[in-house]
């Protein structure tokens, strides 16, 4: 799954994976069904083909919800945002604002 991703969207950045999901536990991530099944997701859904998007092949674990942690220089965590229910958008401005104070 990982090598899949690294090959289709990663470029020249390292691709790690999560196997056994210990960091996705550790960073505090949900995980389980009712996060897939939930009343956002039709709202999800709407929002995501509108905009052109389709679900690929599903890959890895389906109940694993995932989000983005950005980490700075001296490890300080300085942007969180962890997904509740599937299809969360991501606050992609504030993602990459905080990568580039970050850095």
């Amino acid at each position: 799954m990982a090598a899949d991703f690294a090959r289709t969207h990663a470029g020249p950045h390292p691709v790690v994976g999560d196997p056994t999901r210990s960091a996705f536990a550790a960073a505090g991530m949900k995980r389980g069904v009712f996060r897939v099944v939930h009343w956002r997701l039709l709202a999800n859904l709407w929002r995501a083909l509108r905009g052109g998007f389709r679900q690929g092949k599903v890959q890895g674990d389906p109940w694993q919800q995932g989000g983005v942690l950005v980490f700075g220089p001296t490890r300080d965590l300085v942007f969180e945002q962890r997904d509740s229910a599937a299809g969360d958008a991501l606050a992609l401005d504030a993602i990459v604002r905080a990568a580039r104070q970050g850095a």
